[in-house]
């Protein structure tokens, strides 16, 4: 008879950090992705100043963009990449991915610490150098892999049990609320005045969920806006489109239920977000009824957030303090903070002058 399964349960604090860190490392190369393809793009625009705008508002999270800062390429990308107000920006997001994996070594395999700790340190070393700046396309090319790379570690290390679970399902989560979010700002946009397809945005979108090749394979025809919206929302094959995320995320919580680790609630949830998208009338992801459809699709993505911290964490809020997990201050060491790293992250007053303060982190 098969030997079964007598591995303990996953505390509550451990999967809670697990399932941040896989949300975090996909938020971090979704925001690098963001910035690679925008500063490509506006070089073919005449004023790129509402690329821009639309580039803060997908990747501020809770965070207000300085209202003395230029609304331009160089003052949205530092504020993407380092903003120490901005919880989404690439660096906090790696330092809160690699503390939450610090606090639960022993919950994941030795290749998988010393991945999201390189990414965090090359990361860090380009920020106090400024080298992300004069090697931009370089820079974030590197936050990409590191992070495909450590979901891809994970898979070939750990143990496929909850642990490695609950990383996926933050992983799936986060990209599938990413891609509602970037149809939600960007679709609207896809077609010009005359009536035209507007076909540097409807690539330039495809090219931020990564999925320019995989559109034109599986359509081979012309680009159009109505298209672009179907297979970034509803294709079944594409592993960024919100149906295939959202599917997976139900999947996963599914195998948490028939392992024993809780309820119904969370899989259910995710389930009836993933039937809202996949059973879509075509008329809904058309003219006006399209930004309603993406708002509802958020809302439920979020209830099914909510459902999976009720049911599985001893919070319903993600840490909002870098580099220290909310779930286990006592085990936060004080880390010393370079000077040239301080003072890339103080928030000045004005595009040519900072406070000497340091900001509070």
């Amino acid at each position: 008879m098969p030997a079964t399964n007598s591995a303990p349960a996953l505390l509550s604090r451990v999967a809670d950090a697990l399932y941040w860190i896989g949300r975090y490392l996909e938020r971090a190369e979704h925001v690098a992705r963001l910035l690679d393809v925008h500063s490509t793009m506006v070089l073919d625009l005449p004023d790129g100043s509402a690329e821009w705008r639309e580039m803060v508002a997908l990747c501020r999270d809770d965070a207000e963009y300085p209202a003395n800062w230029p609304v331009d390429a160089q003052w949205v990308s530092r504020f993407v990449v380092h903003y120490p107000g901005n919880g989404s920006a690439i660096l906090a997001c790696l330092t809160v991915a690699r503390e939450n994996a610090r606090a639960v070594r022993g919950a994941i395999s030795s290749e998988l610490w010393e991945q999201v700790n390189a990414l965090y340190r090359a990361v860090r070393h380009d920020v106090e150098t400024g080298a992300w700046q004069t090697h931009s396309h370089a820079f974030l090319q590197s936050v990409k892999q590191g992070a495909h790379l450590f979901h891809g570690i994970a898979d070939e290390t750990m143990l496929h049990d909850e642990g490695g679970t609950f990383i996926r399902l933050g992983k799936t989560l986060e990209r599938g609320i990413n891609t509602i979010r970037l149809l939600d700002t960007k679709a609207t946009r896809l077609t010009l005045e005359n009536g035209e397809p507007d076909l540097l945005r409807c690539a330039s979108l495809l090219k931020m969920c990564s999925g320019f090749e995989a559109y034109r394979r599986y359509y081979a025809s012309p680009i159009e806006p109505a298209r672009v919206i179907e297979f970034l929302l509803q294709n079944a094959t594409f592993p960024r489109s919100a149906l295939w995320c959202i599917g997976r995320a139900a999947e996963e919580a599914r195998g948490l239920v028939r392992e024993g680790a809780a309820g119904r609630g969370p899989d259910r949830t995710l389930a009836s977000v993933r039937a809202l998208i996949e059973f879509a009338p075509p008329e809904d992801l058309a003219g006006d009824r399209l930004r309603g459809f993406l708002e509802t699709a958020r809302t439920r993505a979020w209830e099914a957030e909510r459902a999976l911290a009720h049911t599985f964490f001893l919070r319903d809020e993600r840490p909002r303090v870098l580099a220290r997990p909310s779930f286990a201050p006592q085990q936060q060491q004080q880390q010393q903070q370079s000077p040239a790293l301080t003072g890339l992250l103080q928030t000045p007053t004005s595009p040519s002058i900072r406070r000497s303060r340091p900001a509070v982190r």
